[in-house]
């Protein structure tokens, strides 16, 4: 059965930023940052006063204040511009990186000492960009963020106790419960609070729901076949052995059906090894469109597959491997030259039986038959502990059918 789409194969809004460039990052980060720095700077300089800070706040603070409004802008439309010329002509310099995320550890402290150092929102914004920092450009630049972040802060922090921010810190400061002032600081910092909160929870979604897709498609692919995108060996070898135990324990039935497409190095020899890989994730595709949802394909090595059928007998799976037989024989593989068709040869060996006691008896038993059924004739299925074939047919040479 065909897998359903991960999130990264699924069409996104912004797509996968893990794909994108150190420039593109990048960009993505200012479209963020710009225009929050120019509502700080509105409401500074054209609201007359910032609405977070009392009309207490005394002239040194009042110019530290208005450095942060305007710097802020014009140090993030720098970054812009920056981002953009990266973006073309080196999008992959680590330069643009470095700088960018220095650049928000700076505005993250002066941010966090204009809206209050024990306001949650300076907090949220710095938090927040540190996890993002993680995702975009990795642990080492963000590392270098958070001290860089620390350093500021601490020579803000310094500064503003020494007096030379004036009275910032103490104007900051929540108004004591009671104080006719404390219902509107209260109301702006929780309105406040809730959009950070928001936007960087829904952010940090968006990270996670990337996060385990990629885990998600690191299992797929640690658990599929490239070529033919049925089940690698080394995870049937995990499964089967799951479902041996199962069946050993509670006396179900188990069958195996190896599969070895016949004369299949003449195709590669003929026709080339592209032929050969279109007819192999061919065959692949045939057999899990044969299958149950509860069975499983795998390719067990070059041209070989296998079929694990849990809860069949041997009759059952007879059926099954005779059904997938006729299909594969009858079935056309487009590639570039035209058409080519082959025949496949089928072991089947099944648990129960008197002399198999444990998987590998089970795994050669079936081994056995298909090189059985290669040896009588090709384009068969043959059981194990079986004297006679379950079918046979005249031994075939991979066809091409130039129509």
């Amino acid at each position: 059965m065909a897998r359903s789409p991960t999130a990264s194969e699924r069409p996104s809004f912004l797509g996968n930023p893990l794909k994108w460039s150190e420039a593109g990052r990048c960009l993505f980060v200012v479209s963020i940052m710009l225009p929050g720095v120019l509502v700080f700077l509105v409401s500074v300089a054209l609201a007359d006063g910032w609405g977070y800070l009392p009309s207490t706040l005394d002239e040194p603070a009042w110019a530290l204040m208005e450095g942060f409004a305007w710097a802020g802008p014009a140090i993030w439309s720098v970054l812009l511009l920056g981002a953009l010329w990266f973006r073309k002509h080196k999008p992959d310099s680590r330069f643009m990186s470095v700088l960018l995320v220095q650049v928000y550890s700076v505005t993250s402290a002066s941010f966090i000492l204009a809206l209050g150092i024990f306001h949650s929102a300076g907090w949220i914004l710095f938090l927040g960009g540190a996890i993002v920092s993680f995702f975009l450009f990795g642990r080492r630049l963000t590392l270098l963020g958070i001290v860089t972040f620390v350093a500021i802060f601490a020579v803000l922090i310094v500064s503003a106790h020494n007096g030379r921010a004036g009275n910032i810190l103490d104007a900051t400061r929540a108004p004591p419960v009671g104080d006719p002032a404390w219902s509107g600081w209260f109301t702006r910092m929780a309105i406040t609070t809730a959009v950070f909160a928001t936007l960087m929870l829904a952010l940090m979604a968006y990270i996670i729901s990337l996060l385990r897709d990629r885990e998600e498609r690191l299992d797929i692919l640690a658990k599929t076949d490239g070529l033919t995108k049925v089940t690698n060996r080394r995870e049937f070898m995990n499964v089967v052995g799951a479902e041996f135990a199962r069946a050993d324990r509670y006396d179900t039935p188990l069958s195996l059906v190896m599969v070895d497409l016949d004369h299949f190095k003449q195709v590669n020899d003929r026709f080339g090894h592209l032929a050969g890989d279109t007819v192999l994730a061919g065959v692949a595709g045939v057999m899990q469109d044969s299958v149950r949802d509860s069975d499983l394909v795998a390719r067990y090595g070059g041209e070989e597959f296998v079929l694990l059928l849990p809860n069949t007998d041997a009759p059952g799976a007879a059926l099954l491997a005779e059904r997938c037989r006729e299909l594969i024989a009858t079935s056309k593989f487009d590639y570039p030259g035209g058409k080519l068709s082959v025949t496949a040869s089928m072991g089947i060996a099944s648990y129960p039986s008197d002399d198999m006691s444990s998987l590998d008896d089970l795994l050669n038993a079936a081994d056995a038959a298909m090189y059985a059924a290669k040896r009588s004739g090709r384009d068969r299925v043959l059981a194990a502990g079986s004297g006679d074939h379950l079918r046979v047919a005249d031994s075939s040479n991979p066809a091409e059918d130039s129509s």
